[in-house]
């Protein structure tokens, strides 16, 4: 499949944490694909990739089945036939109203993604009840090589929503190659070291996320939280065929632009530290 050029260019839908026409403020470094189309004789090892900074990559999905058979919800609900997914309902999982519930493919489609009505079908591992999913998706130079992952993801999860879904500012232990397969998001990255900035959660149940929701009031977020404009940050805009690689311990903050599904593959390599910044 011919890989579309035309990149995110439409006015974003209202209430997205980016509204100007230029949307990447601070944009996550851009790395070259790791290897030539057809060929895997230079594949790098992914010790070599995984740093301690995001990178994004362009094009690395051109010519998987994934991208032009997951636009079609009718093959996603085909392949996961009668089977039910977890569907998280409300805002986002720190929202009072957030609420899970079980349903079909269809259902979740019918009732959710085709009216953009709040729900996310969020790190769903799917790939463990239908793995023939997994044929239409290559990560051989990313799968096949690197000591720190012993040669394999231990997670891959899909992540399926309608425009507007969000996952709030959070951090994870693990590295997570971000891979868009339908449609655009937004992801908004910080450093470790920009911690104190962010005003982590003291609820323990949520102590992994922040305090401040980004699509909030600027004046009401200074107000209280007055250091968070000092956290430096980076972000992107990803579409069909992107990568983007999530440092462990980094926060992110990712925001559907239209209808989308993701791919994350997590791992913990070797590097992983509190410190890592």
């Amino acid at each position: 499949m011919r890989r579309r050029l035309v990149r995110w260019s439409s006015s974003l839908p209202l209430g997205s944490l980016i509204c100007d026409a230029n949307p990447i403020r601070r944009p996550v470094q851009q790395l070259s694909r790791p290897y030539p189309a057809g060929s895997l004789s230079t594949v790098p090892l992914l010790d070599d990739l995984l740093g301690s900074e995001p990178f994004m990559m362009s094009g690395v999905g051109e010519g998987w089945p994934a991208l032009y058979k997951w636009r079609d919800p009718a093959y996603l609900i085909v392949s996961t036939e009668d089977r039910v997914v977890p569907i998280e309902c409300g805002e986002h999982f720190l929202h009072c109203t957030w609420t899970q519930k079980l349903m079909s493919m269809a259902e979740f489609m019918e009732n959710y993604v085709r009216p953009e009505k709040a729900g996310y079908m969020a790190q769903h591992d799917i790939f463990e009840h239908i793995p023939r999913l997994l044929h239409d998706l290559d990560f051989p130079f990313f799968c096949s090589q690197g000591s720190c992952t012993r040669g394999h993801f231990p997670k891959k999860m899909i992540w399926i929503g309608p425009a507007g879904t969000i996952s709030p500012l959070h951090t994870d232990p693990h590295a997570n190659l971000f891979s868009q397969i339908a449609g655009y998001k937004y992801v908004r990255l910080y450093a470790p070291r920009c911690e104190t900035n962010l005003y982590r959660n003291t609820t323990a149940k949520y102590c992994n996320s922040s305090q401040i929701e980004l699509r909030g009031s600027l004046m009401g977020m200074l107000s209280e939280f007055p250091d968070f404009l000092n956290a430096p940050y980076v972000d992107c805009v990803l579409g069909p065929g992107d990568l983007l690689h999530i440092p462990p311990l980094h926060w992110h903050y990712v925001q559907s632009l239209t209808s989308s599904v993701s791919v994350t593959m997590w791992c913990r390599p070797k590097y992983v530290s509190r410190t890592n910044d």
